[in-house]
């Protein structure tokens, strides 16, 4: 699998398609889900020196995205990264490679000196709640309306 920065010229269709079916994955609708806010979403946070895109290709295809922030600095000044999108597509889910793309960005993190990673997913998503579980990440603090709020100590998995 490699992992390539994405060109959001050539794929913003594919973007807002892959974010429409995370959507759908989360919260089991997709009333409420935005193109025109997305894609500025989108605009905005790829222009970020902090922010990263990337497109997971396995075999000449594009089978997935990772979209994160990295090194942002907490209220200790400790370093930790962001992800906002962990995402596969359907036929790829469930075969193991989540836990390659969290290597890969845990390993990113970790190379620019962040402790811990963190991110967000929504209460209902039963299977990532399983793999956060099982991959080692931990909840801080109760579910609020934006999600459960999920951290992994990089120290103890890089």
């Amino acid at each position: 699998m490699d992992f390539v920065p994405v060109d959001l010229s050539r794929h913003l269709d594919l973007c807002i398609a892959f974010r429409k079916d995370a959507y759908q994955v989360s919260f089991g609708h997709i009333q409420g889900f935005d193109v025109q806010e997305i894609t500025a979403w989108l605009t905005s946070i790829a222009k970020d020196p902090q922010a990263a895109f990337f497109h997971v290709i396995k075999d000449s295809k594009i089978i997935g995205q990772l979209e994160c922030r990295y090194p942002i600095s907490d209220k200790k000044g400790l370093k930790f990264g962001y992800i906002n999108l962990f995402y596969l597509v359907p036929e790829f889910r469930h075969q193991g490679l989540g836990r390659q793309l969290q290597k890969f960005l845990l390993k990113l993190f970790a190379d620019h000196n962040c402790v811990y990673a963190r991110l967000r997913y929504i209460p209902g998503n039963e299977a990532g709640e399983r793999f956060y579980y099982k991959n080692g990440w931990r909840p801080v603090g109760k579910p609020g309306e934006r999600g459960q709020l999920m951290q992994i100590d990089l120290l103890e998995v890089t």
